[in-house]
This record gives C-alpha cells, structure tokens and sequence, in this order.
C-alpha cells in the first residue's frame, strides 16, 4: 500500500494571494478612513478651543481643513467636510450630555446637603 502525497503549494500561494488582495481592497482603505476620522475629530475639537463665539464657524471649518491638508488628505472633500459635519454634530452632543450630568450632580448635591440639614 502505497501512500500518494498531494502538493500544496500551488493552494496555498493562491490562498495567500486572495488574502492579501482583500487586505489591500478592504482592510487598507478603512483603517484610513478611521484614521481620518479620528484626524477630522480632534481637528474639530482644536477648533472648538481656538474659535470660542457664535459666528466662527468659518473659521473653525478652515482650521480643520488647513490641518487636514497639513496631513495630507485632500482628495474626497465631500466626505470630508461630512466628516466634519458629523464631528462637530457629536461635539454638540458630548456637551449636552455633560452639562446634564454636571447638573444633575448639582441636583444631587443640593439634595443631599437638605437632607443633612433636618
């Protein structure tokens, strides 16, 4: 009884080569956009810090995009400037978020100093 190998390697070079061909299509292309994502998030909060007052929205806006071609992104600006749409909308939500925690603690603060009182 003889036993026949099979050889492999023609199997495996094709598996490795799909692989890093999705890698390269998929992979590649979102870590980038999670990167600029990320960019487009602090570039928008660095604005917010620098350019405090109603009315400069412009100029945060170029801030952001003066920063981001710093870094080299300047090919997609419809994406962009969604991304900085969606920065800037979270912003405004994380603060909302934190001035009803800050009163609530306030609240809570007040009650518990009544409570003390009696």
């Amino acid at each position: 009884m003889q036993i026949e190998l099979i050889d492999i390697t023609k199997i495996a070079n094709a598996a490795i080569a799909l692989i890093a061909a999705l890698i390269s299509a998929f992979v590649i292309p979102l870590l980038r956009r999670w990167k600029l994502e990320g960019l487009v998030k602090t570039a928008v909060a660095a604005a917010e810090q620098l350019y405090k007052g109603s009315g400069r929205g412009e100029d945060r806006k170029a801030h952001v995009l003066a920063f981001l071609e710093k870094k080299g992104y300047t090919a997609n600006m419809d994406d962009i400037e969604n991304m900085i749409e969606a920065a800037v909308f979270h912003l405004d939500d994380q603060k909302v978020e934190v001035e009803n925690h800050v009163h609530l603690n306030e609240s809570t603060a007040q009650a518990e100093e009544l409570s003390d009182v009696d």
